[in-house]
């Protein structure tokens, strides 16, 4: 995201490769080395390329577009977004909403991972290409098992259920 101050529902993204430092075993390295990669892809200049293109892309008949996002994303293993969700308490039909998920396409990656945030809670969904990952029950459980590495890192908040495990 390269969302600053962006109205209300405004969708401001680029695409920008990073390599992951999957070697590296200590969790708390691992998230620096993610954190200043993410931060210097989304200082590169020449993202903002994508203001200028926008509008002819979307011009272009879907199938053009289409095929040329499969063709820009399907060397890629995982793409992630995050989305910025509703600002304040919602409701539906007089239920409070405690949980909000945006799951994402999966243009040509194996995985596309979409977190969205409310009420200071972030929610994580997976979009899964079956032919890339054919055994999704092992893909959960090193999901979790990351998940709670990463999570050991940080203090439970007291008498929340569900931070402090990914499961």
């Amino acid at each position: 995201s390269v969302r600053r101050e962006d109205p209300l529902g405004a969708n401001r993204f680029a695409g920008a490769r990073i390599i992951a430092p999957i070697t590296e075993e200590d969790p708390a390295q691992r998230i620096r080395l993610i954190g200043v990669r993410s931060k210097a892809a989304r200082e590169e200049p020449a993202l903002g390329f994508m203001d200028t293109l926008s509008p002819v892309l979307s011009r272009l008949p879907t199938a053009v577009s289409a095929a040329m996002t499969h063709r820009a994303t399907r060397s890629i293993d995982l793409q992630a977004a995050n989305i910025s969700g509703v600002q304040r308490t919602a409701y539906i039909a007089g239920a409070r909403v405690e949980r909000t998920f945006a799951f994402g396409a999966a243009p040509g990656p194996a995985v596309m991972v979409t977190l969205m945030s409310y009420e200071g809670v972030c929610c994580i969904a997976l979009t899964i290409n079956a032919a890339a990952i054919p055994d999704h029950q092992r893909f959960r459980e090193c999901l979790v098992e990351g998940f709670d590495e990463v999570l050991t890192l940080a203090p439970v908040p007291e008498g929340d259920p569900v931070a402090g495990s990914a499961a």
